[in-house]
């Protein structure tokens, strides 16, 4: 997947950088739904879970082939050993990052299968999944769609502030109500999203949901630092 993606248009980070989010949803929508219809043909056809895998490469192939058609500029190959060294300079520690919060995301599902067996693994996992992802969901929005705002607004420092604070105004309590909801109901969701064989993940979302609700806060980093540089240089 990471080598069929580096193929993309890097063309297509524009439509972040110039708020064109309309493009980027209907971009995102057609991959989705692509994989998606990919991987559930070919999962009733051959009733494997590789079918995720195919599904997964059909939407990165679709995903190169809509950037390079539809999304211009399109690059030019050519090599530049300085423009090499450089991007290589600051991209390891990209690839640091990325390496050590692959570990940090996955060492407790490690651990969890190694000490307590397969199906602890997927109650756990499961559990995680629900715990996080509906506050998670708020968290990335926030700074897919915000972060390039305030970009835009920067050199208007009083603005900024005011904008992080309305921002945070709203994503806070959304979290938290989220996450309540999450603490004083998981039984109960968990058997109406998913079924009563799945009833156990509720003795550990009470658990788990403080880690989403932390986990989302700090993902909201990006925005607060905006926050204290704006009260820096405010007179």
């Amino acid at each position: 997947m990471p080598f069929i993606r580096g193929f993309i248009n890097p063309a297509e980070v524009k439509f972040q950088k110039e708020l064109l989010f309309d493009k980027d949803f209907y971009l995102n929508l057609a991959v989705f739904a692509f994989d998606s219809t990919i991987a559930i043909i070919l999962a009733f056809i051959t009733r494997d879970a590789s079918s995720f895998i195919y599904g997964f490469m059909a939407g990165a192939l679709l995903e190169v082939a809509i950037s390079w058609l539809l999304i211009k500029p399109t690059p030019k190959i050519s090599f530049n050993m300085n423009h090499i060294k450089k991007i290589f300079n600051r991209g390891k520690w990209v690839t640091m990052f990325v390496i050590f919060d692959y570990f940090a995301q996955n060492a407790d599902d490690i651990a969890v299968g190694k000490i307590m067996g397969v199906n602890s693994l997927g109650i756990y996992q499961m559990g995680y999944k629900i715990s996080t992802l509906p506050i998670s969901e708020i968290a990335d929005v926030a700074n897919k769609v915000i972060f390039p705002v305030y970009s835009k607004i920067g050199d208007d420092k009083e603005r900024l502030r005011k904008a992080f604070i309305k921002t945070m105004s709203m994503i806070i309590p959304l979290v938290l109500i989220l996450g309540g909801v999450i603490f004083f109901v998981p039984k109960s969701l968990i058997v109406y999203i998913l079924g009563s064989q799945w009833g156990n993940i509720g003795q550990i979302l009470k658990i788990l949901v403080f880690y989403g609700i932390l986990r989302e806060l700090r993902a909201l980093r990006p925005l607060c630092s905006c926050l204290w540089e704006s009260k820096a240089t405010l007179p």
